[in-house]
């Protein structure tokens, strides 16, 4: 008898602290800013979310053509806050009630030569949830939406055109910068063209830049030369700085 009833008390605080957890979970408040919008379909109206290309279409799924689309999943509203990832991007996806989706303009990304993209560090993206679909006689006519502008923030990297790591005079001049963790480098068009003037090495977390060529006026190489850097889902811009010599 004592272990049933051991049991009963064991059962109602746990479905007691589980009706609390949920209604922690509803009560999440919305972030500042944020926008309520009756999105109206391809066939009544086809509104816009936001500044963006994005709206319903006639099978009421989400599309877009200059943007990326992430269903992030089931969620309890706008307030919650899910890791920025850019798996399973799409440029169409279905509205379901209730779920969070992350819209990306596709000029926030990069593709690094692995293959990984990467978000600007400090751009812009949508946060969207789906409160409920509008109906009218039966039919589904759009859906309610809540929606906020976040940004994209890592605690890793520096915004981009912020970091010039060194300036190189002469030749034989170095320049070192420690790299984040999961660094992944690409070339900007200026540096790619010029990169036979320079040793570049990545060893042991740290970029090291050698110059290898005098810097001519006329023949350079002189000027801001940029990397684009990769850690983990974002990236921004470093550079280094050839004088010209007269």
């Amino acid at each position: 008898m004592k272990l049933k009833r051991f049991f009963a008390v064991f059962l109602l605080t746990l479905s007691s602290m589980t009706f609390i957890g949920c209604d922690k979970d509803d009560e999440l408040p919305d972030p500042e800013g944020n926008i309520t919008l009756n999105m109206m379909n391809e066939d009544h109206g086809k509104t816009l979310l936001g500044a963006s290309d994005v709206f319903i279409n006639n099978a009421n799924n989400f599309r877009t053509y200059d943007c990326y689309l992430v269903d992030q999943g089931k969620t309890y509203g706008l307030g919650a806050s899910f890791p920025l990832t850019l798996d399973n991007l799409s440029q169409e996806s279905a509205v379901l009630q209730g779920h969070m989706y992350y819209i990306y303009a596709q000029n926030a990304l990069r593709t690094f030569p692995s293959g990984r993209q990467a978000i600007s560090v400090g751009s812009e993206f949508y946060k969207a949830y789906i409160v409920a679909p509008i109906t009218s006689e039966n039919t589904i006519t759009g859906a309610q939406v809540k929606y906020v502008i976040a940004h994209a923030e890592s605690n890793e990297l520096p915004a981009p055109g912020t970091t010039v790591f060194g300036n190189l005079d002469n030749w034989g001049d170095s320049c070192e910068y420690k790299l984040p963790y999961d660094a992944e480098l690409d070339y900007s068009s200026y540096l790619e063209q010029d990169a036979d003037s320079f040793e570049i090495r990545q060893e042991n977390g740290v970029l090291k830049v050698t110059l290898k060529d005098y810097p001519d006026y006329k023949t350079g190489p002189y000027g801001e030369y940029t990397f684009y850097l990769r850690s983990r889902n974002f990236y921004t811009t470093i550079a280094f700085h050839v004088a010209m010599n007269q």
